[in-house]
């Protein structure tokens, strides 16, 4: 009887050991001094205040399900003050092993060139959904390939929260009952390795929401890298992305680049970007740029002194020649 209990407690105390659970809470805020100027076709509107300009929470859990695979799942909602709502932003589910690594997830998909383009300088304002196009809400599924040598690959399925009309008439990954939204699958190269980091990938999207007179993506192709000089990481990204108005119509085709680069000097760190897009059709190519500059008091706080100017777009986003944006902002973060 006694070897029978001690044989229980040791099984008891392995099945534990190998199905190891973790939750972690960490986030961020942000506060600014701002200054807007916005010019739609010739009316110029400004702005000066205090402004929260990001914060959030992630709840993160990981558990060890034995036999080298794990299952994860991390949960963000956004947060601030008083003066702005709580709201949910990304989550992610997955499995993964020595098979790869399974999704599912409901994110803001980023515009895809910037992450690497922008040479990793999370501190600038950004120009992806503004002079760079295709960031937005994606509910997807994924497989990725275990990395090999710096390399891996993946296929994802995504709903893109882009389309306001049609039936979903090809792929029908939507279960939306009231917005068709537009489906597409998304295919994935992914080289890290040293000081070097490229991804490559290429959409083809459903046919579910073309809409007469409203262009829709059909297909999409994007690369981007970026290289740690050492005393510099510089960054670039290519888009070429054709949209049609109908099945039957033209392709428009609109092409977007970013070339940046992020200099880390001690405490301090210097980042700049510049993007183009350009649409055809269009007469005028939009154009911005980034500049930062970030004192580190610690890895986890940092103060930054932000401007960026766009043009051929104003900060809501409105695109026209004559329209411009421009944004100053002083800028304290702390994340946790």
């Amino acid at each position: 009887m006694k070897k029978s209990l001690i044989a229980l407690a040791a099984l008891a105390a392995v099945t534990a050991a190998s199905a190891q659970s973790t939750v972690t809470v960490s986030g961020k805020m942000r506060y600014a001094f701002v200054n807007n100027s916005s010019n739609t076709a010739g009316t110029i509107v400004k702005a000066t205040g205090i402004a929260i300009t990001d914060g959030d929470v992630v709840f993160t859990s990981v558990e060890d399900l034995g036999g080298g695979m794990k299952a994860s799942a991390d949960m963000a909602f956004q947060i601030g003050g008083r003066s702005r709502a709580a709201g949910n932003r990304d989550g992610n589910l997955k499995l993964s092993g020595g098979f790869g690594t399974v999704a599912f997830g409901s994110i803001d998909a980023g515009n895809g060139i910037y992450g690497l383009g922008s040479s990793g300088a999370g501190f600038l304002i950004g120009l992806d959904n503004l002079v760079l196009l295709d960031s937005g809400n994606t509910d997807y599924f994924s497989y990725t390939t275990p990395t090999m040598s710096g390399f891996s690959a993946s296929v994802m399925l995504v709903d893109d929260a882009t389309a306001t009309s049609g039936t979903n008439s090809l792929t029908g990954y939507s279960m939306d009952s009231t917005t068709a939204l537009q489906d597409g699958v998304v295919y994935g190269a992914k080289y890290a390795n040293g000081p070097l980091s490229v991804s490559v990938d290429s959409t083809q999207y459903g046919n579910n929401a073309l809409a007469a007179g409203t262009a829709r993506a059909v297909n999409r192709t994007r690369i981007s890298a970026n290289y740690n000089l050492g005393v510099a990481v510089v960054g670039a990204g290519y888009e070429a992305r054709d949209a049609k108005t109908s099945s039957t119509a033209s392709a428009l085709t609109t092409k977007d680049t970013v070339i940046s680069v992020n200099v880390p000097a001690g405490s301090y760190d210097f980042a700049a970007a510049y993007a183009t897009s350009k649409t055809d059709g269009n007469t005028y190519t939009v154009t911005g740029y980034d500049l930062a500059a970030r004192y580190n008091f610690s890895k986890r706080t940092y103060a930054a002194l932000q401007y960026q100017s766009v043009k051929g777009v104003n900060l809501n986003v409105a695109y026209a020649a004559a329209n411009e944006g421009k944004i100053t902002r002083l800028q304290l973060s702390h994340s946790f």
